[in-house]
């Protein structure tokens, strides 16, 4: 399968965002580098086609794991200031419209 495909197999968990599948798509590939085995299995089945997005959101262990990270992700956020905020903010607005573009171009490719 090609990234457009993955791309096109997750819009309706994208709600039909091109450039969020895009990113779900990129999420699962960093996902199948985590340390967790069968956070990187599930990434992997995802991926291949071997497990629907909707049964990996829904799984104890995969809830468990990103469950541990919440609480680390709201302490780093808290701990910057408002414009270390903004920045981020602002690069991830600009991101999704890269995105957008980018997931439009595969799209086109693969036609």
């Amino acid at each position: 399968m090609t990234e457009a495909d993955d791309v096109e197999r997750l819009l309706p968990f994208a709600g039909n965002d091109p450039g969020r599948a895009l990113r779900l798509r990129r999420a699962l590939d960093r996902l199948r580098e985590s340390p967790d085995p069968e956070i990187r299995a599930m990434a992997d089945d995802v991926l291949t086609g071997r497990l629907a997005f909707r049964d990996l959101l829904t799984d104890a262990r995969f809830n468990r794991v990103t469950a541990e990270r919440v609480p680390q992700f709201f302490q780093q956020w808290d701990a910057l200031d408002e414009g270390q905020k903004a920045t981020i903010v602002a690069e991830g607005r600009a991101q999704r419209e890269q995105d957008r573009a980018e997931a439009a171009r595969l799209r086109r490719d693969d036609a």
